[in-house]
C-alpha cells in the first residue's frame, strides 16, 4: 500500500481526533499530521497497526497545539469577539 492510500484510509479518523481534542475543524493541524507521518514513515513498525500510529501522531500534535501560545492567542481573540456579539445582541 502506498502512502496516499494509507492517508486516504485514515483521513476521517485523523479529522475526528483533531475535532475531539481541539473542539474545532483544523486543516492546518491535519496537514501537520500528514507531514510528520511522511517524515517519520521509516520509524513505523509494520507489526503495529498504521491507524494506531497515525492516531497517536494526531493526538500528540493536537496536544502540542493546545499548549502553544498560538492557540491561547486565538482563543482569547474568539472570546473577545463572542463577548462583543453578546453585548450587541
Amino acid at each position: 500500500m502506498n502512502f496516499n492510500d494509507l492517508i486516504n484510509s485514515n483521513r476521517q479518523n485523523v479529522k475526528n481526533i483533531i475535532r475531539l481534542i481541539t473542539k474545532q475543524e483544523n486543516e492546518d493541524l491535519e496537514q501537520e499530521v500528514y507531514i510528520k507521518t511522511y517524515k517519520n514513515l521509516n520509524k513505523y513498525e509494520e507489526q503495529n497497526k498504521f491507524s494506531q500510529w497515525i492516531s497517536t501522531i494526531a493526538a500528540n500534535i493536537c496536544r502540542d497545539y493546545l499548549r502553544s501560545s498560538k492557540f491561547k492567542n486565538y482563543n482569547n481573540t474568539i472570546s473577545d469577539e463572542d463577548l462583543s456579539l453578546n453585548i450587541l445582541v
